[in-house]
């Protein structure tokens, strides 16, 4: 699953370019797995007048959630899940007939979530 690579540098092809940097490097790196695996739902919660977002770690370490809203007038809520863990929250439109939310998470995780509020429009 994990590929070893190893890298050989020469430090410098020029020794007028640096004078007295000379030789050559080498060293190995390994891809280590993330801890966590991590999976963001949302529907349409009609009957509420909002979006409904599960937050799911389907790994082995806990990791933080954060939601912003696409208007940038309301929250920046953040959620977090443990390891094998979900949690969900509502998030009410105050009338609106669209959302728009980003989720993002460790290491550059992003989900948008935009569309109507009619139900089953949700779009991930």
């Amino acid at each position: 699953m994990f590929r070893r690579t190893k890298i050989a540098i020469r430090l410098c092809a020029d020794p007028a370019v640096q004078p007295g940097v000379t030789g050559t490097g080498s060293w190995s790196t390994s891809g280590t797995a993330l801890p966590y695996e991590l999976h963001v739902e949302g529907e349409v919660a009609a009957s509420q007048g909002g979006v409904r977002l599960v937050f799911r770690n389907t790994g082995k370490a806990g990791a933080a959630f954060h939601v912003r809203s696409g208007n940038g007038q309301t929250g920046r809520w953040t959620y977090t899940a443990g390891a094998g863990d979900e949690t969900s929250d509502n998030f009410g439109s105050g009338g609106a007939t669209s959302y728009d939310f980003a989720v993002s998470g460790p290491n550059g995780f992003l989900r948008t979530f935009t569309g109507g509020l009619a139900a089953g429009s949700a779009n991930p």
